[in-house]
């Protein structure tokens, strides 16, 4: 009876997957009106699936010489005829159950790139620029840097601007050697023009072309690579201008700078540094040992509107170890009246220089006399260039009074005054006026 019980659970089993197996007839039932059509079909199926089933029977019985009747199984009305192979059939049948009801393994998905780290806030830097003639800036500067909206400005100095002089002051006053220099001012602006100072280090890159280098310098293939530097012009703790290196090639500085040549004449001049102030940068080199500065003096008086030369006319090569050149001549029955510096020989665009030039490392510079609309005087230095032309103006002391001859005992000879200016370390200036007479 236990075995008949197993055979009868084993074919049970199977009609059910049968049944699972075929699909229901309710997919088959389109409207109404398709009713019948659908009911034959079910009943169709029925017996085709008690022939599926009585095709098993009759396979079990044949094993163990019974015979079952399919139907009557369903109807639970006979509980033999199954042998031990319907249990191994349900065996089977379980582990297909087993099987299909296992999940299906997802299909694999694509790896994804990996996700770019997330910037920290406050640390994203926000990029800048600004392209003149000849020269281009970027800088890059934490997103909270400016508390408004900001554009980086930059422009070229020239040699009569008050922040090109006080540059070069700023350099003669903290020890900086050099023999030429491009002065930039570099900052950042908002939407009104007002410049505007970051918080915290911004990051700078500056190029520098050909064209603005032969601006400054008279050789280009002087110009000895490895003395190139930027200064950033600051101030000190007490207010006074400082000159502050912030990148070299010789890499004594954070800060980087290359020099690109081509056949020793300098191409391009590229600098990155960082700083957490913006004023002037002034790109600073050295030339070659052998480019002497020579400057062209004249000593003359006036007659009329014309330049009468002394009959001395002296080519002085200012490549020397003396730390100062003294202009001033003296020359009999004739004193000093001035001096004046010309960048050429075409002798335009002259201005008054005081009669001494300054050694400033391998360079020399001449003192410009500076007055301003309140005759106010102050003294400037720049440097010397090449085949400048300084002419230093001489005059004689007023004629003697006109006499009779009747008067020939009371003649009052004409004074020889020698007058001669020298400028102090304050910036102030000393005149000495000599009067020589004769007694009568």
């Amino acid at each position: 009876m236990e075995k008949n019980g197993k055979r009868v659970l084993g074919i049970f089993l199977l009609l059910i997957m049968l049944f699972t197996l075929v699909p229901s007839p309710n997919i088959f039932v389109m409207a109404e009106e398709e009713e019948s059509a659908a009911v034959e079909s079910e009943a169709a199926l029925e017996e085709q699936m008690v022939a599926i089933a009585d095709e098993i029977l009759s396979d079990l019985g044949a094993n163990d010489g019974s015979e079952t009747d399919a139907e009557t199984i369903a109807d639970g009305d006979s509980e033999e005829g199954i042998s031990d192979d319907a249990a191994s059939a349900e065996e089977q049948v379980t582990e297909e159950q087993e099987i299909s009801e296992e999940p299906e393994s997802p299909a694999e998905e694509p790896e994804l790139p990996a996700e770019e780290p997330e910037v920290p806030a406050g640390e994203e830097l926000v990029p800048y620029s600004a392209e003149v003639s000849g020269f281009m800036v970027s800088a890059k500067a934490d997103r909270n840097a400016f508390d408004v909206p900001v554009r980086l400005v930059a422009s070229v100095l020239s040699q009569d601007d008050t922040a090109y002089q006080d540059a070069e002051g700023a350099l003669a006053d903290s020890g900086k050697q050099y023999d030429g220099m491009i002065a930039l001012d570099i900052h950042f602006e908002d939407e009104n023009g007002n410049e505007v100072e970051p918080f915290g280090n911004v990051s700078v890159s500056i190029q520098v072309k050909k064209e603005v280098i032969k601006e400054a310098a008279e050789d280009t293939t002087q110009i000895v690579p490895e003395t190139v530097e930027v200064n950033h012009i600051t101030t000190d703790e007490n207010g006074a201008a400082k000159a502050e290196t912030v990148a070299d090639v010789a890499q004594e500085t954070e800060g980087t700078v290359s020099v690109t040549t081509k056949s020793e004449d300098v191409e391009q001049i590229d600098s990155d540094f960082t700083v957490d102030g913006f004023s002037t940068f002034v790109i600073t080199w050295t030339n070659a040992s052998g480019d002497k500065q020579n400057a062209t003096i004249f000593w003359g008086h006036l007659e009329g509107d014309a330049f009468i030369e002394m009959d001395t006319e002296e080519l002085v090569s200012l490549d020397t170890t003396a730390a100062t050149v003294s202009l001033d001549n003296a020359y009999s029955e004739y004193y000093s009246m001035g001096a004046t510096y010309y960048p050429d020989e075409t002798l335009q665009n002259g201005v008054d220089i005081t009669y001494t030039l300054y050694k400033n490392g391998s360079s020399w510079q001449y003192e410009q006399i500076v007055t301003d609309t309140d005759e106010n005087i102050t003294y400037v230095k720049h440097d010397l260039t090449n085949g400048s032309v300084i002419r230093v103006l001489y005059t004689k002391p007023s004629e003697s009074h006109p006499h009779t001859p009747e008067d020939s005992s009371d003649e009052i000879p004409t004074p020889i005054t020698t007058k001669n200016v020298t400028v102090n370390d304050d910036g102030s200036a000393t005149i000495t006026l000599d009067v020589l007479g004769k007694e009568i």
